[in-house]
């Protein structure tokens, strides 16, 4: 019965559909904000061109993407891949709101032989200690310095997403400002597992002379029953500001070099071809969930359903890029299980293998004795 529903449905063309809130994913990454001190037209047409550049640098992960001349060509033809465009006021300020051709600037950067970065990106937990009213504070989420208004601003424009800490009782009973500034990351990590992120980040960010000076470390979240050795940073970036607003721009800079180079997908990468088997899919439901995933993924070229075998789908992909480098973006669905060696957890002898207790990063496989991997099931756990 279940099987023949599949096939009404792709017979209809239901392959796309909503994406559950589940999953990790950036919007408006076609769209920018750009300031401008009045409608008039040449105002209107740099802010264009501006907005352009946001786009690309929001769809590559890094600023050195203007560099390149492909780029710089399109940014001087913006209008040519506008899709709209109009004014808005936040806070008293005008600005005008331009939308582009996701497509062409895709194709663009690709053309370039540069990053592309899909809309599936890691949740950044960010723990900061920056100065309050007269004393060093940590920013939480309901942080009513104008310093939280403004990360959250650049985190959707620089397309980086952003979770801050509620820093309730059982935050502190855990970690507090000196584990922050101390950049003791075990202690932090202890209060940043209660929390869904696929990474947590130690920051400073503080008022030196007529700048500011910032300091950020990036960690994966620790899943380890009881920590026993240091966690490493897999990223540290420090440095001087003249402004706040260059200062934060350079802290989620930090960490979107770091994940572009794990999960973006660049014109040099070799394509290439897999298989993947979701099982678990018990409804029409699930299908149409499955299609749109693979639908927005960046790296996925195609995505063709080849056959259905009870609960089991198998899809044939097209990718830019490996499958390492599909296994990686995979793994920041929450809707996805790994079955096999692929899966982090895989129990050896009755003993829960943790990828995070060895060398092994978020995205890899642990290869695990006797146990044959399957790196291209996995297990859907969607509603």
């Amino acid at each position: 019965m279940m099987k023949s529903f599949l096939k009404v449905a792709l017979g209809l063309g239901l392959l796309f559909g909503h994406i559950s809130a589940e999953a990790v994913q950036v919007s408006r990454l076609n769209e920018a904000d750009v300031p401008v001190n009045s409608r008039s037209s040449e105002e209107l047409e740099q802010a264009i061109k501006d907005a352009m550049a946001k786009v690309l640098v929001k769809n590559s992960g890094s600023t050195e993407t203007l560099a390149n001349p492909q780029v710089q060509s399109l940014i001087a033809q913006a209008r040519s891949a506008l899709s709209q465009y109009g004014y808005v006021e936040n806070n008293g300020r005008l600005y005008v709101r331009a939308s582009f051709d996701s497509a062409r600037v895709t194709s663009t950067l690709r053309s370039a032989q540069l990053p592309v970065w899909g809309k599936q990106r890691p949740l950044t937990l960010l723990w900061l200690a920056t100065d309050g009213d007269g004393e060093k504070v940590l920013l939480g989420d309901q942080s009513d310095l104008a310093l939280r208004s403004q990360f959250n601003d650049a985190s959707a424009q620089a397309g980086v997403p952003l979770l801050f800490p509620l820093l309730d009782l059982d935050d502190m009973m855990a970690a507090n400002i000196n584990s922050v500034r101390g950049f003791f990351a075990d202690e932090v990590a202890l209060a940043s597992r209660r929390y869904q992120s696929d990474f947590f980040a130690l920051a400073t960010l503080e008022a030196a002379g007529t700048g500011f000076e910032y300091r950020l470390a990036l960690y994966p979240r620790q899943a380890q029953t009881d920590i026993t050795t240091p966690l490493q940073s897999v990223n540290q970036v420090e440095g001087s500001a003249e402004s706040l607003d260059s200062a934060i721009s350079a802290i989620l800079s930090g960490m979107s070099s770091f994940y572009v180079s794990r999960y973006a997908v660049t014109g040099t990468s070799q394509e290439s071809e897999t298989e993947l088997v979701f099982t678990g899919v018990g409804s029409l439901k699930a299908v149409v969930d499955i299609e749109t995933y693979l639908g927005q993924l960046s790296m996925v070229k195609s995505a063709r359903l080849v056959s259905i075998e009870g609960d089991s789908l198998r899809f044939a992909l097209a990718l830019f890029g490996s499958e390492d480098e599909l296994r990686r973006t995979l793994a920041l669905e929450p809707r996805l299980q790994p079955l096999g060696g692929a899966e982090q957890g895989t129990q050896q002898g009755g003993v829960i293998v943790d990828p995070f207790a060895t060398a092994v990063q978020p995205g890899e496989i642990l290869e695990v004795p006797g146990v044959p991997a399957q790196p291209n099931r996995y297990q859907w756990r969607g509603q």
